[in-house]
């Protein structure tokens, strides 16, 4: 039988170049009896592919965060968005959605907040976008009236949202949680190559299909996201919402993976602080060939 493994990427294979892309590139072909299935997130739609996929890998699906003119997956189907469109009534969200995004919500907005209610929360919202429509629920009133009050009850003082803040914090969250929306392939493992939002697929597949989960990490997400939103003309309110959400999701990353490999010291120091086990990270240098340099 034929191993089967989904790699997910964010920004990097096979629609960037880069060290991380160059990685991706390198174990998929060395590893040629190895099926492969790639979840790329990328920024847009018009990102074009800059890597040859070789033969072994089996499909290769994109997710543009931005760029479209709806978020989440896009039936091709006219029909089957309408239909679904029609079945996600009030009645629907509030019974079946709105409890598990509170839940999500309180988990973003609470620093420090467990994971393991976040990673069930996200399952519980899968489950419910395999059959009612991503854009009538995250678009309806509900869900931003879901929203207003969890910042309003969970943030205090400085940290309160204004009306601008909270409508961009809300597109935020509208794009990023229509990585939910995406249906993964059945395999024997996830591959995350880094945390952050591609490791979402392989959180979700461990709970649901206990497939295990790896992460590897070359640089540490969190970590350059802080160095980024420092460069960016954002309020501090709305950096503050994109570092706890983030953290968040790779706290969670962490909690659920089954081995977590680092480059070096430094980076797992970070890892350890952001609640990965000891147990489970693994050192693994950059291959360096000596007789290159002898």
């Amino acid at each position: 039988m034929v191993t089967s493994v989904l790699i997910t990427t964010e920004g990097t294979y096979p629609y960037s170049h880069g060290g991380v892309s160059v990685w991706c590139d390198q174990l998929i072909r060395r590893l040629s009896r190895v099926h492969f299935h790639v979840f790329a997130i990328v920024a847009s739609p018009k990102n074009p592919l800059r890597f040859d996929l070789p033969q072994n890998v089996v499909s290769c699906r994109p997710f543009p965060l931005w760029g479209t003119s709806m978020p989440g997956l896009q039936h091709a189907q006219v029909s089957i968005s309408f239909q679904r469109s029609l079945r996600t009534s009030r009645r629907v969200i509030e019974d079946r959605f709105l409890t598990p995004f509170r839940d999500v919500l309180r988990c973003f907005l609470v620093r420090g907040a467990p994971v393991e209610p976040l990673g069930e929360a996200l399952l519980a919202l899968q489950v419910y976008f395999e059959e009612y429509d991503y854009p009538t629920t995250m678009h309806s009133e509900l869900a931003w009236s879901a929203f207003l009050q969890a910042s309003r009850r969970w943030l205090h003082g400085d940290q309160q949202l204004n009306l601008e803040e909270a409508t961009t914090c809300m597109r935020w969250l509208v794009r990023y949680l229509g990585i939910l929306t995406v249906p993964q392939p059945a395999v024997d493992l996830v591959h995350g190559s880094m945390t952050g939002l591609a490791g979402v697929p392989g959180v979700l597949a461990k709970l649901r299909h206990n497939t295990p989960y790896l992460v590897t990490e070359h640089g540490i997400y969190l970590r350059e996201l802080y160095l980024a939103l420092n460069r960016t003309n954002y309020t501090i309110n709305c950096r503050r919402f994109l570092l706890s959400l983030n953290e968040a999701v790779v706290r969670m990353n962490y909690h659920y993976a089954d081995q977590i490999t680092s480059l070096g010291d430094f980076n797992r120091d970070w890892q350890l602080r952001l609640g990965a086990s000891p147990a489970k990270t693994v050192f693994v240098a950059n291959g360096v060939d000596p007789a290159r340099f002898a």
